[in-house]
């Protein structure tokens, strides 16, 4: 089931960035599950915002927009973790940047 599926991914995901060395709060103001920060949350400030998905699939558009608009207004890298394969993955949003164009 999904939640059952987002609640391991929740798990392995806190687990796998825990042991790296990063610290995870809630999310939640965010619009993610977590908020990742590169050390002591009173000494760092925080990179990342991740949310964890179903499966990579699910991500529909308007999902994309709003990850990428938020990651942009509060100056963080959006990661979604999803497990495909039994494998978890990470992938990033940096967010939506305009970029001048020659015609």
């Amino acid at each position: 089931s999904q939640c059952t599926q987002q609640s391991s991914c929740r798990y392995q995901a806190f687990k796998s960035l825990w042991e790296k060395g990063f610290y995870l709060t809630s999310g939640i103001k965010f619009g993610g599950d977590f908020v990742i920060y590169p050390g002591d949350p009173a000494t760092y400030h925080s990179q990342f915002i991740l949310v964890c998905m179903e499966d990579s699939s699910s991500l529909t558009l308007k999902q994309l927009i709003t990850y990428a608009r938020m990651a942009t207004s509060v100056k963080k890298t959006f990661l979604i973790a999803f497990i495909k394969n039994s494998t978890l993955t990470f992938t990033s949003i940096n967010g939506l940047t305009s970029r001048p164009r020659s015609y």
